[in-house]
């Protein structure tokens, strides 16, 4: 809800789809980011 009020406030908020790996302790890149709820939506 908080990312979702903002972005209806038209500010500008980014997430980045990171993953953190337990077993080795690398974060890997998604490639996926958000900045709005249509973008959100529009993801599988």
């Amino acid at each position: 809800p908080i990312v979702e009020r903002v972005w209806q406030s038209g500010e500008p908020l980014y997430i980045h789809g990171w993953l953190y790996g337990v077993e080795d302790g690398l974060i890997r890149d998604m490639r996926c980011t958000v900045s709005s709820l249509e973008a959100r939506d529009a993801l599988p």
